[in-house]
């Protein structure tokens, strides 16, 4: 259970991350 909900949250991060990237990048241009 517990290394599910590592999992997960590792996954959340990841996804925001990616946002946060594809945001700055938009920015940019």
């Amino acid at each position: 259970m517990m290394m599910m909900m590592m999992m997960m949250m590792m996954m959340r991060m990841m996804m925001m991350m990616m946002m946060m990237m594809m945001n700055f990048k938009l920015t940019e241009l």
